[in-house]
């Protein structure tokens, strides 16, 4: 657990591992301990089982923000960007009622994508119990550096994706993704790129540290567990404070009070990481299941 499950699942979740709910965070590994008895056996049946050769990890050629620009050019003329921020949600008769600037908007469906924490703010007026349970779930804060070099200028070899540290062993890292090996199209073949994840408890002790001190750290540990002992070509840094929710235990309790204090709201809907699934494909899964309930109110 401390050398193998805590660090992956710090490389994933950030904070602290020992208070997250295995049956919210790993329920697979849970389904594998109690069908074979063994999480390991149950991993390799799993893998023998899979007929397709896909690679292990997939993305978009020229990055994530290929997806948001598909959705705004799918959308097309039918969708209304309004420059605001929200004060106010509030439920009248049959419509909800955003107050976004000096507009006040009107829908029979309200769908909230963004972290659980300011849902409860918008809803503390209208739905005080439902924010109640919202505002209860923590979150973790992560920062991101980026370090370019010469692959040439690098003392060893990168033969995997990167590498995960124990929290006994940590100082500022908690993992490395090795971009150019993990996504080959991401940076051309003379460059190696390393990005270094710092999580919770480290990175809300850096959030307000400057650039220059954090990237200094970062290429410190690097050079700990690397050997990289040669400046990068360029870096990049970026800070994402209150960002990752936390799974910890009672979560899936809390999620099934949440579902039940939503049929009290109708056309209320909640999307987002913070609920059954912190990565992309469970955010776009629960944007479906949302669509579908919002067309079926409509028909």
């Amino acid at each position: 657990m401390e050398l193998i499950a805590a660090p992956l699942l710090s490389g994933v979740y950030g904070g602290d591992t020992a208070a997250l709910s295995a049956a919210s965070v790993l329920p697979r590994f849970l389904a594998y301990e109690k069908e074979y008895g063994s999480l390991i056996r149950g991993a390799r049946r799993e893998v023998r089982q899979k007929k397709s050769r896909e690679p292990l990890f997939q993305s978009f050629r020229d990055g994530m923000q290929v997806l948001t620009d598909s959705l705004a050019r799918a959308a097309g003329g039918r969708l209304s960007v309004v420059h605001a921020e929200v004060s106010q949600v509030r439920r009248s008769g049959s419509v909800w009622q955003v107050r976004a600037g000096e507009q006040t908007l009107s829908s029979p469906d309200l769908v909230l994508a963004c972290p659980a924490y300011t849902s409860a703010r918008l809803l503390e007026n209208s739905a005080a119990p439902l924010a109640q349970d919202l505002s209860a779930i923590p979150y973790s804060s992560a920062i991101l550096v980026t370090l370019v070099y010469e692959r040439a200028a690098l003392e060893r070899s990168l033969d995997g994706f990167g590498f995960l540290v124990p929290a006994h062993e940590r100082q500022v890292l908690a993992a490395a993704t090795w971009v150019n090996v993990k996504f080959p199209i991401r940076a051309p073949s003379h460059l190696a790129v390393l990005r270094g994840f710092v999580v919770d408890p480290q990175a809300t002790g850096l959030l307000q540290v400057p650039d220059a001190e954090i990237i200094g750290l970062v290429r410190k540990d690097f050079s700990r567990w690397m050997g990289t002992s040669v400046a990068p070509l360029f870096s990049t840094i970026y800070r994402w404070p209150d960002s990752m929710p936390q799974y910890v235990v009672g979560h899936s309790q809390r999620y099934a009070r949440i579902k039940q204090l939503l049929e009290q709201y109708p056309g209320l809907h909640l999307a987002g990481n913070a609920y059954d699934g912190v990565g992309i494909p469970d955010c776009i899964r629960r944007a479906q299941d949302i669509s579908k309930r919002v067309i079926d109110r409509c028909v």
